[in-house]
């Protein structure tokens, strides 16, 4: 194991290969189209792996709270794989169940990670929502997506930073790490898409960290809202972006992160400054 102690092995190099070789394997077995969808599942299997490696499993059943995260996100990657299997968002009957899914499966995640109802899981489940159907929205924009995880993941790599939370930390680098290693692979590809499998795992992960963050330091939720502007930063670049290499396939993405790291900055400072107010 001594092979795995150290951290730039074990939380940055491990799922960023990991995850696209996973993805190519998936891609490659399933064929153009099923393949296409279910290569995102990756992403929810190194993460799943990754979380167990830090935190180990919890008892069975889960205790309500943060605990059950890697429960959670099975179920999550177990339900994604189905519906990326057996629905297609192309049917009146295959959009209703995967949005469904998505306001269930947001509203389970954050109400047992915050053990209850408040104004934290009710915030976290707002994100949540606003981040998933962008995503579900772009399943057939190759990058835009995975970016779009990738700068929320590193957002709160940011938060945990500030905050003191060395698990939260080596999850979210794991987290972004493994998304980089999914964008890496998939550069440039035409029928690479991000469907439920890896919007109910990788975007649960996101929710699940943000959650857990929020149970240590309940003023990190100011810094998630401003996160929700990250989802669309592809709409602002189409909007004031006017040379055009900026916005080909090849570029897109890296023009679409660029406007991403406003809202990020902007919410570690607001943060920053937040856990320097001193409290009664």
């Amino acid at each position: 194991m001594d092979f795995f102690d150290p951290p730039i092995i074990r939380l940055v190099a491990i799922p960023f290969f990991a995850t696209g070789i996973f993805a190519g394997l998936i891609r490659w077995i399933g064929g153009p189209e099923a393949g296409a969808r279910l290569s995102g599942a990756s992403i929810g299997v190194v993460f799943l792996w990754l979380a167990a490696m830090t935190n180990g499993l919890p008892g069975f059943p889960p205790g309500f709270n943060g605990d059950a995260m890697v429960y959670i996100l099975m179920a999550g990657l177990v339900i994604g794989v189905l519906l990326d299997l057996y629905s297609s968002a192309e049917t009146f009957f295959g959009k209703s169940l995967q949005m469904a899914t998505i306001m269930v499966f947001g509203a389970v995640l954050c109400v047992w990670m915050a053990g209850g109802v408040g104004t934290v899981s009710v915030i976290v489940f707002t994100v949540w929502l606003i981040f998933s159907f962008r995503l579900w929205r772009q399943h057939e924009a190759p990058g835009i997506a995975t970016v779009i995880l990738m700068m929320g993941a590193i957002a709160l790599v940011g938060l945990a930073y500030i905050n003191g939370s060395t698990t939260e930390w080596n999850l979210a680098v794991g987290l972004s790490a493994g998304l980089a290693g999914t964008l890496v692979w998939s550069w440039g590809a035409r029928n690479d898409m991000v469907a439920m499998s890896a919007i109910l795992t990788a975007g649960g992960a996101l929710a699940a960290i943000a959650s857990r963050l929020a149970d240590t330091e309940p003023t990190v939720v100011a810094a998630l809202i401003l996160l929700c502007f990250i989802p669309f930063a592809d709409s602002v670049a189409a909007r004031v972006i006017r040379h055009e290499f900026l916005l080909s396939r090849m570029f897109k993405p890296l023009t679409v992160a660029g406007l991403s790291l406003l809202p990020v900055l902007l919410s570690a400072a607001i943060f920053l400054v937040l856990t320097q107010v001193p409290t009664e």
